[in-house]
């Protein structure tokens, strides 16, 4: 059973970095504005939720959790993030540069998972191999150069995301590495 929900867990990972791989090549500022907004209602309800424990805490105890100074900032960053999203595209070389961190830790991580897979001499650990060293170089040539057009970087994160969770989840369900995990596990 723990081998089906290690499998399940990486396929349902997958299959959804595809699918917001599609939504973003179809409606890319559609995209990015609705998910700051729903991240807008999270830190409001956060922050609500953090208020109550405030006032319901012991005084000498509120005292000391910041609870009130986080409900508040949630509450604000919530209110900004939720009325104006296009912050967003006016940060974005920021985040892109960011983005391009993420890939490069992401490739990194891959690396651990080709060089583990060698090591057990499982088959085709080089597949793990190639997309390691494409997100490594993907990842610098966005933190190399943040100034894409925003059109262009949304194709190629969109892109990435569909390629790479397109290879990851076939490379996963033909080599039974999810499997393999479980033995050793």
């Amino acid at each position: 059973m723990k081998k089906l929900n290690l499998n399940l867990e990486l396929v349902f990972l997958f299959v959804c970095e595809i699918l917001i791989g599609i939504v973003l090549l179809i409606n890319p500022i559609g995209f990015a504005n609705l998910s700051i907004q729903i991240f807008g209602i999270a830190l409001i309800i956060s922050g609500i939720f953090s208020g109550i424990g405030y006032i319901r805490s012991d005084p000498r105890r509120a005292m000391h959790g910041l609870k009130l100074f986080k409900a508040l900032a949630f509450i604000i960053l919530g209110i900004i993030c939720f009325t104006g999203p296009n912050w967003f595209l006016a940060t974005f070389p920021i985040l892109t540069v960011l983005y391009g961190i993420f890939i490069l830790l992401v490739g990194l991580f891959r690396v651990q998972w080709a060089a583990d897979m060698f090591r057990l001499k499982m088959e085709r650990w080089w597949i793990a191999a190639i997309s390691a060293v494409l997100s490594i170089l993907l990842g610098c040539v966005i933190i190399l150069n943040p100034f894409f057009a925003t059109a262009v970087l949304w194709t190629i994160t969109a892109l990435t995301l569909i390629v790479f969770g397109a290879v990851d989840l076939v490379f996963l369900l033909i080599s039974g590495f999810g499997k393999e995990a479980e033995r050793i596990v």
